[in-house]
């Protein structure tokens, strides 16, 4: 396990979570204009842990190429749990989660510290471990922020495949890949010959 100074303790529901459609709840804010929607709910399994630090799994990139569909959250959360701790969440805020993030990722390191200028993470959790003081953070989407965070200070670029557009950071060594697999290497090299 990295020795990293900022981790994430995490537990996701081991039974999973399903799409609810919900009646408008009395309270809560809705990002949408339909009344009640769909939510991301966990099915109340046992919860299955882990613990991992920055850029060890990059969550954040995980999150930005979940597709912008039902299923695609839905495949995301059932990977990585809830990006808040509630045990549900509106859809809509989900996705619109989603596409700040793969905003984050198209738009210029400057334009991105002035998006975010103030952002709050003093909600960080501070433990005292073995392996020294670690800073916890509290929520998955806290801790998306901050991988992303680390990667744009840590000078890791990041381009998108030409073929499918999946996020991927750019390897340190070596020149970057134009596509992310082979099989979009071949879809793109099946395409150029069709359009002659």
């Amino acid at each position: 396990m990295e020795t990293g100074i900022v981790r994430l303790k995490w537990e996701v529901d081991k039974a999973g979570y399903e799409l609810v459609d919900r009646e408008a709840k009395r309270g809560r804010t809705i990002l949408t204009s339909e009344p009640g929607g769909t939510y991301i709910v966990a099915r109340g399994g046992k919860p299955k842990s882990y613990d991992i630090g920055l850029r060890e799994h990059d969550v954040f990139l995980e999150l930005a190429n979940t597709p912008h569909t039902p299923e695609g959250a839905l495949a995301f959360t059932n990977k990585w749990g809830d990006l808040y701790p509630s045990g549900e969440l509106h859809l809509s805020e989900f996705l619109e989660t989603r596409h700040s993030m793969a905003w984050s990722l198209t738009h210029s390191d400057a334009t991105v510290k002035r998006s975010f200028r103030g952002f709050n993470f003093a909600s960080l959790k501070i433990e005292l471990e073995k392996r020294g003081i670690v800073l916890r953070a509290r929520t998955l989407l806290q801790f998306c922020w901050l991988e992303r965070f680390h990667a744009l200070e840590g000078g890791v670029d990041i381009y998108r495949c030409a073929a499918c557009g999946t996020f991927l950071p750019i390897p340190k060594q070596g020149r970057p890949k134009k596509y992310c697999s082979n099989a979009c290497k071949q879809a793109m090299f099946r395409k150029s010959k069709r359009n002659g």
